[in-house]
């Protein structure tokens, strides 16, 4: 009989050991998980402060007077007291730039390159 309570108390405390072994396990799966997402998100962190970074210089550019003006120049053709305005008239640059004899005038994918045509342009202008 008493052979029979040990191996009742060997299983019990058998048991309990396996329990509390899964139970262990279980929580070490956990922990691991929480903490590969917490170096995830430190990461998605650090990114964003980076990203908060560039974007903070990129204000402080844009709110910078030069580049409020050039924005102002190139966006709303806005031009500064003293400035000359010249204006080329689209007929010229549908002819390919054959102004004067002495424009060269190439065309490479669609663009129209001409080599003296401001000049001649500039010069009409002011005149």
């Amino acid at each position: 009989m008493q052979r029979k309570n040990i191996n009742f108390k060997q299983l019990i405390f058998g048991v309990l050991l396996l329990v509390a072994f899964v139970g262990i396990v279980r929580s070490l799966i956990r922990v691991y998980s929480v903490n590969k997402q917490v170096a995830e998100l430190k990461s998605q962190v650090a990114g964003l402060m980076e990203e908060k970074s560039g974007l903070e210089t990129d204000m402080g550019v844009a709110q910078s007077p030069d580049f409020v003006e050039q924005e102002a120049r190139d966006k709303l053709s806005l031009i500064k007291p003293g400035d000359t305005v010249v204006v080329i008239d689209e007929k010229v640059l549908n002819n390919k730039g054959q102004v004067g004899q002495n424009n060269v005038a190439e065309e490479n994918d669609g663009i129209i390159e001409t080599r003296l045509l401001w000049q001649e342009l500039l010069w009409r202008g002011l005149n």
